[in-house]
């Protein structure tokens, strides 16, 4: 831990092992977490673990109901501010991410990554049951109703 300047309102301590910089020092060691494999924060209904308390104040919001986070054109809600981000694309049909194969347009970085592994017939999706092999998880998804629909008739 390094204090660079007592005297200023900036963040003044610095991480040694990254460029990340914090106003205090309790927020520092926070942050050494992730630079260790020790997760101290558990949450308490399914423990997983975390490395940081905002990283477990964020996951506690898929236990309950809250959606603190508002899209202020169609009212949708959501819990994560990341995922109100996403979603307003869909509003303004910003698509920046483009296949390099067959120039399709994507609005989100993972979805064109996603699309290109059709391309290249790379399916990590495998059925646990039968072995079959999807490119995307939906598709793997869509099938497992298949295995269901069988269990139920067996009964």
């Amino acid at each position: 831990m390094q204090n660079i300047d007592q005297n200023t309102n900036e963040k003044q301590y610095k991480c040694l092992k990254c460029e990340g910089r914090f106003k205090w020092p309790n927020q520092l060691r926070n942050h050494m977490n992730v630079h260790t494999d020790e997760r101290p924060f558990q949450c308490v209904q399914c423990d997983n673990r975390f490395k940081q308390k905002c990283s477990l104040t964020r996951h506690i919001k898929i236990h309950t109901e809250e959606k603190s986070y508002e899209c202020t054109i169609c009212d949708d809600k959501f819990r994560q501010l990341i995922n109100l981000k996403r979603h307003l694309k869909t509003h303004t049909k910003e698509k920046p991410f483009q296949c390099i194969l067959c120039f399709k347009k994507f609005s989100r970085r993972s979805d064109t990554q996603r699309h290109t592994q059709i391309h290249y017939k790379i399916k990590p999706f495998e059925c646990l049951t039968c072995g079959e092999k999807y490119s995307a998880k939906s598709g793997l998804n869509q099938h497992m109703k298949i295995h269901k629909h069988k269990h139920k008739n067996i009964k």
